[in-house]
């Protein structure tokens, strides 16, 4: 507490922190000013807060009298901060009504410090009315404070490339205050946070500042030796409760020195090639590597009469390390060979390398290896390079050793490594290694005490520490952290964790000796969220913010979730025009039971609408060309996801014309006294870009050519950007890879204006084998089973995997059904876009007064239609027959059959069915975005060779929405009709008439219980000639892969007995909710549906099929 009070009164008396330099020398001028512009008794609000100054300083000074040479009282502490604190806000309600807004900040932050001290003081004394009290002063200081401070804005110099040891250009940024005026004179610090790999280089310039007339300061940063990232940092101390961030790429500089790194002084035998080859580094003026170098290497000098010298080359370029090199290769004679290293006028060009060329070479044979120091001899010889009774140049040995030595090092079990050879068999030419080491003390045991809550097996596997690891104190440490922060994340917010460690003497001096490790936890009460309170929401209620964070009420409260939601929180804020929202850090609290209780403050600032869209930048296409993808924004309120859609579509333009790597990047003006915010567009074109090649990885099984065809660009093509994201969907869309499993990325080809597309795909599991039993009462008792193979190949065997082609056979047996089927498909015939397949299908049921059969086959063919339209074309041929038909079977079947003077009845149906899909999911499996639309229509007729005519037009559509990033709204709209128009002495077959109801139409029906109704809904009439539904679905994933997920639906549809009718009367309607699991079988689909009308009014169905219901 002394301490603190001496620390708190000194910086009061040095201008700082927030005392807020009242007894610096600006505040003694100002304070003067207002004596003498008021009169010697310096009435003036500006006198009083002057006043008010000084006997706050006074006050600070009586607590550090009574602190440092009386006896501690917590409770006289407590009141002298709480006099303190009233001092300030009076001050800071002065300041405020003179409209100095920044001198105000600063009061309220004092007042807020000291109201802080004085309720831990009255907790301290025990008076937890006082301390309450305190505290509540302390959180309206808090928000006053916020609602005069100022607000640091970056205005440029972000992500500008600079070179090593040079100037960067100004960073800039401007202060406003809470209305965005301009504010002059506020002190900016700049510094430099964090430099190239945690280096720290770099130097501001000037590191402080104050803001100009305009609001603006800025500096420079002179950039360190190192290449890499380096973050500058901006803050206004005291004043803005956040600050900016900068970050440069320092990039290496130009080409300085050539230097020999290896390959120099090496002995090799006549006429071989050297073991090491010639290696030079290029680096800058501070040492590092430059890449893309050229260095020539020149053999200027053999013995004489030699032949067979040479280079494997002479002209090479430098990679990204700074290096490259060539191979020797020694003549025919001994003797000194010259090798020179050029590279224009860098320093050290020309570089020379001597080979020495002999009849023989001095080498070393490894007669053993012996280990010295340890008896854990495997950790040593496990895995080394040096081999008994190997031969070694001695060149090679001791880069070997040096090797080795690292290896040894880097186990972690020895604090001492050598490794030698005597150095009288050195002069033998064979002899042992030796490794000599010291080892460290070896973990005995490890245990965790003290554990009641949670359970020891859930933090013992992640501390890192196990009996028979080398012990460390720094591991310990670490491994301390590791079960505090998961003690954290469980609730325990006041866990302690120490640790007790116990030496066990080995009893052999050249052994270390043990250390038994215990962990001692204490965990306290589970800490839980009480309540949050949300201060200054006006555009969302608290409820709306609570539904949409992760952090609430019964909850542990983590950091790092409260950073996601409050990232979620903002984005809904500027998705609604609020552009200048803030939510602030929350101000965290215990209640009486000590659960926590967070106080957020959201300052929301105005709603903006749209004003002027302009773009700067843009050369291959002009404004009048990129204005209408904003047009009819200017007025409205600012829609953020509607913005970056049209900012979407702009950088879309730009890459159909080949840039490919075109930056788009919307530059806001806030107007905040106006509400409206200006943006400009800034488009950085670069380069028109063409392909060079196509790289594919991943394609175990699937054929090249099969990949290839969806990429719609070939070698030597202007690179269309909108087309790889394209390609990616449709790569994603054939269900042949891991959903999330293809990308497309660019990297650099063989000339700057040249890329190379690499397709990264996982193979996916195509083939899918189901088997099962059910019951229903159409169908009885049903077994099933079927067999389906997407990205078929009938040539790969054994696996059948990689030609793109799509095989399914199915089968359902019992005693009231029996159906087999087999499709097959070509998606692209020939390599062209042209679908081809075939079916084969027969069907027997046994229904109620009659038994039914149908058998055919069918040949399809499709081909695209645009970038998303398909056109196809079916020709069907189908027998069904109606046979032993009795009393009990519908009226309709017996008319059809003639009964009762006939039992039976075949027909043949000749089909063409033409239709048209356009097709812009994102997925097909799981889709969360897009539509699919179906018009198709089936003519049937005896001109075709069949004994039944009609025709059957049909429309679908589909349609998902995203809502937020994770949940999707669903809905289909489908009608149908069948009608005999064009031969009406021909009826329609009962069979081609419609019925529905059940898991794939209307939930909370059994299947095929919605027919044609009587007018007083009590009786069914029978099948219908039309049929419409409408299906809404809202679909909830409960993980990332979206393998389980829930779903609430509404289904409303009806049977009518006429062609192209609708009778509303003959709608019914149910409702529900459901779960999809994806299993190694395929996707299986559970829903339980409330009946809203009949037949099945009030009472609930359990649907059970596979896949998604659409």
């Amino acid at each position: 507490m002394r301490t603190f009070l001496i620390d708190f009164v000194g910086r009061c008396d040095r201008g700082a922190g927030w005392g807020g330099g009242m007894l610096g020398n600006k505040e003694r001028r100002d304070g003067d000013e207002m004596k003498s512009a008021s009169g010697e008794n310096g009435r003036s609000p500006r006198g009083r807060a002057w006043r008010r100054n000084w006997f706050f300083a006074a006050l600070m000074v009586s607590i550090f009298s009574v602190h440092c040479f009386a006896v501690e009282d917590p409770a006289k502490s407590a009141a002298l901060f709480e006099e303190a604190a009233v001092a300030r806000e009076e001050a800071a309600a002065i300041w405020e009504n003179l409209g100095e807004g920044i001198k105000a900040a600063k009061a309220w932050a004092e007042a807020a410090a000291a109201w802080e001290k004085a309720g831990r003081m009255w907790e301290e004394a025990g008076n937890q009315d006082r301390a309450a009290k305190a505290w509540e002063r302390f959180h309206a200081a808090i928000v006053k404070r916020d609602r005069t401070s100022v607000k640091l804005e970056m205005l440029s110099g972000n992500h500008q490339k600079v070179s090593v040891g040079a100037l960067s250009d100004p960073l800039q940024v401007r202060v406003v205050d809470g209305a965005g005026n301009p504010v002059s004179g506020v002190e900016v610090r700049f510094e430099v946070a964090a430099g190239p790999e945690g280096t720290g280089e770099g130097k501001v310039i000037p590191a402080s500042t104050k803001t100009d007339h305009r609001g603006r300061a800025e500096c420079r940063v002179r950039a360190g030796r190192t290449p890499g990232k380096t973050v500058v940092s901006a803050v206004v101390p005291d004043l803005a409760r956040e600050g900016v961030t900068f970050t440069l790429d320092v990039q290496t500089g130009e080409p300085a020195r050539l230097e020999v790194v290896s390959g120099n002084n090496q002995v090799v035998k006549v006429n071989e090639r050297a073991l090491a080859p010639l290696v030079v580094r290029v680096t800058d003026r501070f040492g590092n590597p430059v890449a893309n170098v050229p260095v020539t290497f020149r053999l200027v000098s053999i013995p004489e009469g030699a032949v067979g010298a040479g280079l494997s080359r002479n002209d090479v370029v430098t990679d990204a390390s700074g290096l490259c090199g060539v191979r020797f290769r020694a003549g025919h004679l001994g003797g000194s060979y010259l090798v020179l290293a050029e590279s224009g006028d860098l320093e050290g060009s020309p570089s020379r390398f001597e080979i020495i060329a002999r009849q023989t070479i001095p080498t070393f044979r490894v007669t053993g290896i012996r280990v010295e120091g340890t008896t854990d001899t495997r950790s040593i010889l496990v895995g080394g390079r040096l081999k008994v009774n190997e031969t070694y140049l001695l060149s090679d040995l001791n880069r070997i050793f040096r090797e080795e030595l690292k290896r040894v090092y880097a186990t972690g079990r020895f604090d001492d490594v050598a490794i030698y050879v005597d150095e009288d068999q050195q002069t033998t030419g064979e002899g042992e290694v030796i490794f000599r080491v010291k080892e460290r003390p070896t973990i005995l045991s490890v245990k965790i005490v003290g554990a009641k809550k949670v359970k020891e097996a859930d933090l013992v596997g992640g501390i890192g520490l196990s009996p028979g690891s080398p012990y460390s104190q720094p591991a310990v440490e670490e491994a301390r952290q590791t079960l505090l922060s998961a003690l954290e994340e469980k609730g325990f917010l006041r866990a302690t964790v120490g640790v007790e460690t116990a030496w066990i003497e080995s009893g052999d001096k050249e052994k270390p000796g043990g250390v038994d490790v215990t962990f001692r936890i204490s965990e306290g009460s589970k800490v839980k969220i009480a309540r949050m309170n949300f201060i200054g929401n006006k555009a969302f209620s608290d409820w709306i913010l609570n539904w949409h964070m992760k952090t609430g009420k019964g909850k542990v409260y983590k950091e790092a979730v409260f950073e996601e939601d409050r990232e979620k929180i903002l984005q809904r804020y500027v998705d609604r025009g609020y552009l200048s929202a803030v939510m602030e850090d929350p101000v965290i609290s215990y209640d009486k039971k000590g659960r926590m209780v967070l106080d957020i403050v959201i300052n929301e600032g105005p709603r903006y609408r749209m004003g002027e869209v302009t773009f700067s930048g843009n050369q291959a296409l002009d404004d009048s060309e990129l204005a209408p993808y904003f047009a009819g924004f200017k007025g409205k309120f600012f829609r953020g996801k509607k913005f970056f859609r049209a900012v979407d579509k702009v950088r879309s333009a730009f890459a159909r014309l080949g840039y490919a790597e075109v930056r788009v990047v919307p530059q806001e003006k806030l107007d905040p006294e106006n509400g409206i915010v200006d943006f400009v567009i800034r488009i950085k074109e670069g380069k028109i870009l063409y392909l060079e090649e196509i790289v594919l990885e991943g394609n175990f099984k699937t054929k090249d050519r099969i990949i290839l065809r969806e990429i719609h660009m070939s070698p030597g093509d202007i690179l269309n950007g909108e087309e790889i994201a394209a390609a990616r969907t449709r790569l994603e869309k054939t269900g042949y890879f891991e959903p999330g499993s293809v990308r497309l990325t660019l990297q650099e080809g063989s000339s700057p204006e040249k890329r190379r597309l690499i397709v990264q795909v996982a193979e996916g599991k195509t083939g899918q084998f189901q088997f099962g039993a059910g019951y229903s009462s159409a169908d009885g008792l049903v077994g099933f089973a079927s067999l389906s193979k997407k990205n078929f190949d009938p040539f790969d065997w054994p696996s059948f995997t990689g030609a793109g082609q799509n095989l399914t056979f199915s089968a359902e047996f019992g005693g009231e059904k029996n159906s087999y089927s087999l499709s097959w498909t070509e998606p692209y015939w020939r390599g062209k876009p042209i679908s081809l397949g075939f079916d084969f299908f027969n069907v027997w049921q046994e229904r109620e007064g009659f038994d039914w059969r149908r058998d055919g086959f069918a040949l399809r063919l499709s081909h695209k239609y645009g970038a998303n339209g398909r056109l196809s074309y079916k020709f069907e041929r189908e027998k069904v027959a109606i046979t032993n038909v009795t009393s009990a079977a519908p009226t309709d079947i017996q008319i059809e059959a003639g009964f009762p003077q006939s039992v039976r009845s075949v027909r043949t149906t000749t089909a063409l069915t033409t239709g048209f899909v356009h097709d812009t999911r994102d997925d097909v499996r799981f889709p969360t975005e897009g539509h699919w639309l179906e018009l198709s229509n089936e003519l049937a007729g005896t001109f075709f060779g069949g004994n039944v005519s009609f025709t059957r037009p049909n429309f679908t559509f589909k349609h998902f929405i995203p809502i937020g990033s994770k949940h999707v709204f669903a809905y289909r709209f489908q009608y149908s009709t069948v009608s005999n128009f064009f031969d009406r002495s021909n009826p329609i077959p009962s069979v081609e008439k419609y019925v529905i109801g059940g898991a794939t139409t209307i939930r909370g029906y059994r299947e095929r219980t919605i027919q044609v109704f009587s007018p007083d809904r009590k009786t069914v009439i029978g099948p219908g000639k039309t049929f419409t539904l409408a299906n809404f679905e809202y679909r909830v994933p409960f993980s990332e892969d979206k393998s389980i997920s829930a779903a609430l639906f509404a289904d409303v549809g009806g049977v009518f007995a006429g062609e192209f009718e609708f009778d509303a009367s003959q709608l019914v309607a149910g409702v529900g909710g459901g779960v999809r699991l994806t299993t190694p079988l395929g996707p299986i689909r559970l829903d339980y549906g409330f009946g809203l009308n009949f037949p099945n009014k009030g009472q609930g169905v359990l649907h059970f099929s596979m896949g998604q219901m659409f």
